[in-house]
């Protein structure tokens, strides 16, 4: 959230309504540029709906973790508190 701010940004942060990057009628519709993913495991959705609208994505991932629909992997444990807030 942090990050988020000191760059101007506008985070989503939990769930994700699915249909927020693809379907326009909704009223959470957003077009992002970029989408950073923490957890790939746990952020499907996002990941999917980022590559029907052709969306860069960036992965914080684990050595176990999936890597479709990616473009930059940057490989670090993501599943301590405090190793993810250092990669931000």
């Amino acid at each position: 959230m942090k990050f988020a701010v000191a760059i101007g940004t506008t985070p989503i942060v939990g769930c994700l309504i699915p249909g927020t990057f693809t379907n326009q009628i909704q009223a959470a519709f957003q077009e992002p540029r970029l989408l950073v993913v923490t957890d790939p495991e746990a952020d499907y959705q996002p990941l999917t709906e980022a590559s029907y609208v052709n969306l860069p994505t960036i992965i914080l991932c684990n050595t176990d973790s999936p890597l479709h629909y990616m473009d930059i992997a940057k490989p670090c444990n993501n599943k301590g508190a405090h190793t993810v807030y250092l990669m931000w």
